[in-house]
């Protein structure tokens, strides 16, 4: 293993050296010794009759065999070394910055990609000079129309010479990195595009379980910090709120309630009374195991902005590129590729 070259202008934005993959799939990964066979599997059936490319994973030091299996293709595996640096921005941030291509998909480890997705979303970006990015839909489509969108998520394909232009992935984001890099791309001008397609189908659908999971990872700290990260920026923190409408009321209310807890034991008994008729409402309307969900939901990430909203906001320039591993080199691929070749892992 070798530690990663330090990041420099250029083609290659961490050696320089020329390109000649047309797409660059980066796939960030933690702990998705379930999921990556089956992910790459599907990014080599998507890609095979395409445009060349390359794939570049970037582990967040997984405990399990992540890496192990991922080695079995030949691509290029990072891995970040140091727990406190593995956020989800920062395995996209380390992907852009040794990727060679001129376009850029995020993959996530736990996906599994659709090719016709691809290839639209291939040609969208190609035929539009000033749509710097594209999505689909997760799981299923719910429009039969394309839209215009402040951010992108899931998988996504941008265009690199845009996202060099701007400040790309906060690699010291745990969470919310792929939305306020759309709304940047946004306030400098690009368009992002929803295409009506599936883009890929996602192992774990969402549920209360996966609260204790986004918690352990850090997740819930990402809409704190960019807060914090926008402050300065009023067209940013006001897209921020209009995504984030019904949260901003659950967190004036849960605040209040702190707020009367040390002001006065008095009107925090009057603040517990109004939310559990707000609880009783909200069972009302949609089921007490909904409200219920949401509102423990909606605790947390109470909690959870709190702490992101106190972090120290960090340049992305001071990520350490020299906690990253190489675990092996990649190869570029192109169209005629029948299967996802496996090679031994050495």
């Amino acid at each position: 293993m070798s530690e990663m070259s330090p990041s420099a202008d250029g083609q290659n934005r961490a050696t320089g050296e020329a390109t000649d993959p047309t797409i660059s799939v980066v796939i960030p990964t933690l702990n998705e010794e379930e999921n990556i066979e089956t992910c790459l599997d599907s990014v080599f059936d998507a890609l095979q009759d395409g445009p060349s490319f390359e794939v570049i994973l970037v582990d967040s030091n997984s405990e399990d065999s992540t890496v192990e299996r991922a080695r079995q293709y030949p691509i290029t595996v990072l891995q970040i070394t140091e727990d406190d640096l593995t956020t989800p921005g920062a395995g996209r941030y380390v992907g852009w910055k040794v990727a060679n291509g001129d376009l850029l998909l995020f993959v996530d480890g736990d996906m599994q990609l659709t090719g016709d997705w691809v290839r639209d979303a291939h040609d969208t970006i190609e035929s539009e000079p000033n749509v710097s990015g594209v999505d689909g839909y997760l799981d299923r489509a719910t429009s039969a129309e394309r839209e215009s969108v402040n951010a992108i998520n899931g998988v996504m394909l941008y265009d690199a010479a845009v996202l060099d232009e701007v400040e790309t992935f906060d690699p010291f984001l745990q969470g919310y990195e792929d939305i306020i890099l759309g709304f940047q791309l946004r306030a400098a001008g690009y368009d992002l595009l929803r295409l009506p397609i599936v883009s890929a189908t996602h192992a774990r659908p969402y549920e209360i379980s996966q609260l204790k999971r986004r918690w352990n990872n850090g997740y819930m700290y990402g809409l704190g910090q960019v807060v914090r990260k926008s402050l300065t920026s009023p067209k940013i923190l006001k897209l921020l709120l209009i995504r984030n409408l019904m949260f901003v009321l659950f967190l004036l209310l849960f605040s209040v309630g702190v707020a009367t807890f040390v002001v006065s034991r008095i009107l925090f008994v009057g603040w517990v009374l109004m939310a559990t008729s707000l609880f009783l409402a909200d069972s009302l309307w949609e089921g007490p195991s909904f409200a219920a969900e949401r509102w423990i939901r909606n605790g947390i990430s109470w909690y959870g902005f709190c702490r992101g909203f106190l972090m120290t906001v960090r340049a992305p320039s001071e990520f350490p590129l020299d906690a990253v591993e190489t675990i092996a080199d990649g190869t570029t691929h192109g169209p005629g590729i029948e299967s996802a070749p496996k090679v031994s892992a050495s």
